[in-house]
């Protein structure tokens, strides 16, 4: 049996003798990633797209730099991607890949291709960097996958019974619009509007 009610978020409602409150807790992702992120972005991306693994990157500086993204090997197109969009600071990697022999201006090709083939993803990647300071491989990967996915609502649920007794579920992670509480199995909708009214289901 299922039964539905409508609510706003952060606006209590009352079903079967219980108040129920659900508030949103996404957070909105208005990092603005600096100069440093994005420069770091562009060689784990490229390298990435490249078939080059991804070890670690920071922007934490050092005396030798001011971020520093590792890989498992050399990947020339990746060294040069910075520079392929004008980026500042790229005259050591230029110079590693000339000692090498390579053609700086066809690797720049090549780099700028997948730069502006995959933006949303160095985005994505140099607003994480930006906010977390370090990040692994990993973390480079999940950030490349989910890069243009609509962002899932995280939603704090409270539920007050009729003696008063209250129960809260922090930081609760939707999928597909659905939320699961220990016992409790609800479903939010959101509908198109302003207001961000939802549907509350519950299934016994």
């Amino acid at each position: 049996m299922k039964e539905r009610l409508s609510f706003e978020l952060g606006k209590p409602q009352f079903f079967a003798g219980n108040k129920i409150t659900v508030e949103s807790q996404t957070r909105a992702l208005d990092i603005i990633p600096s100069e440093v992120a994005l420069h770091e972005s562009e060689h784990a991306v490229a390298a990435i797209v490249n078939g080059t693994e991804v070890s670690n990157m920071t922007i934490q500086p050092s005396s030798d730099y001011l971020g520093l993204t590792e890989l498992s090997r050399f990947d020339p197109v990746a060294a040069v991607a910075p520079h392929s969009m004008g980026a500042k600071g790229t005259g050591y990697d230029i110079m590693l890949v000339e000692q090498m022999g390579k053609d700086v201006s066809s690797l720049a090709k090549a780099a700028r291709g997948i730069i502006n083939n995959n933006w949303t993803a160095v985005e994505t990647v140099a607003k994480l960097l930006e906010e977390k300071g370090t990040i692994s491989g990993f973390e480079v990967k999940q950030a490349i996958n989910s890069a243009g996915k609509p962002k899932e609502e995280r939603v704090r649920v409270t539920i007050e019974d009729s003696g008063g007794k209250v129960q809260e579920f922090l930081d609760l992670e939707t999928s597909s619009g659905i939320v699961m509480i220990p016992g409790v199995f609800y479903s939010l909708s959101e509908r198109p509007s302003q207001d961000f009214d939802q549907d509350l289901q519950k299934a016994a």
